[in-house]
């Protein structure tokens, strides 16, 4: 061995990844260390400890646009962001796919995902910070849909009462009460809100006539099983009237799937229906008749989702 030689080629190559460093980077600094005429290198195999991370709901902090999760299911959703990167409908406000794009979803504090289910039981305190350390006492914006209930609260151990919501969405906490950027945990619980319901109504609208209505009361619900959802509150299949065209409907109060046959057929499978319109408010679909929308028959359920529109009936 000739230590001085080597010695020499190793200093010219660590001069060498100095140079390229300064170049190509200004975050780390290179420091000239002497060698001996003897040196040794040795990898340490020693495993630095990482605690488990916390039991958490499942969901997403949402890396990317393709995690964002529909709000308009019986299942249990809820959604937080600390900024304004969505509008009022729940969608991207920057629809470009760009490096500054990915940059901003990746920092933003936010979180989309099922409070409870999976093995996930309900009525469990989480804290904000364990689902993105980026929501704690930051959270500006949320939405939560479905057959349940949160509890939001001001300390991470789900005490300091903040407020209760279901159905609902708030994308301006800063405008909207004294919440804004203090939610620190909350917990969630099923429910229907079937006591509460008062009542609904569907109004249909042909071709050739003014239209009829199917009203809805609490007694027309049965509680059946839905595949994919478990056993859900919901009416009977009504039939559209033959040899009429349906052009419009406008659904108040409860929330109904349509379907291009006659007796829901397929009505247990939600992947089998045509259209699903309503909530708790008032929603609409015109411009009926032409496949897709050839309709023949629906069913509701007790409302879920989001109610843009309220009622004007009540």
């Amino acid at each position: 061995m000739k230590p001085h030689t080597d010695r020499t080629r190793v200093l010219s190559v660590l001069r060498a990844l100095c140079i390229a460093n300064i170049i190509f980077s200004t975050a780390h600094f290179c420091v000239a260390v002497p060698l001996s005429d003897d040196f040794t290198t040795t990898t340490s195999t020693a495993l630095v400890r990482r605690d488990d991370p916390p039991k958490v709901p499942p969901g997403s902090d949402a890396k990317d646009s393709s995690a964002f999760r529909s709000f308009y299911e019986p299942t249990c959703t809820l959604g937080m962001w600390s900024d304004s990167f969505r509008d009022g409908y729940g969608k991207e406000l920057w629809s470009f796919d760009t490096k500054l794009w990915k940059w901003w979803i990746r920092n933003m504090g936010q979180w989309e995902g099922f409070p409870f289910g999976d093995g996930f039981p309900p009525n469990t305190c989480v804290k904000t910070k364990d689902l993105n350390d980026r929501l704690d006492n930051s959270i500006t914006q949320y939405r939560l849909a479905g057959y349940c209930e949160c509890e939001f609260f001001d300390n991470d151990n789900c005490e300091g009462h903040l407020f209760n919501a279901f159905n609902r969405d708030d994308m301006q906490l800063r405008t909207n009460g004294p919440d804004n950027d203090r939610i620190s945990s909350f917990k969630c619980w099923p429910t229907d809100h079937y006591d509460s319901f008062v009542n609904g109504h569907v109004e249909l609208f042909y071709q050739d006539s003014l239209g009829t209505a199917v009203q809805i009361e609490k007694k027309d619900f049965q509680q059946i099983d839905q595949f994919g959802f478990g056993t859900i509150w919901r009416t009977t299949c009504y039939n559209l009237p033959e040899g009429n065209t349906l052009r419009k409907y406008v659904v108040t109060g409860v929330t109904c799937q349509f379907y291009d046959n006659i007796g829901c057929w397929g009505a247990g499978r939600p992947i089998d229906y045509v259209t699903r319109t309503g909530h708790a408010g008032v929603d609409s679909l015109g411009g009926l008749g032409d496949p897709p929308y050839a309709l023949k028959s629906f069913f509701c359920m007790l409302p879920f989702g989001i109610a843009f529109e309220p009622r004007k009936d009540m």
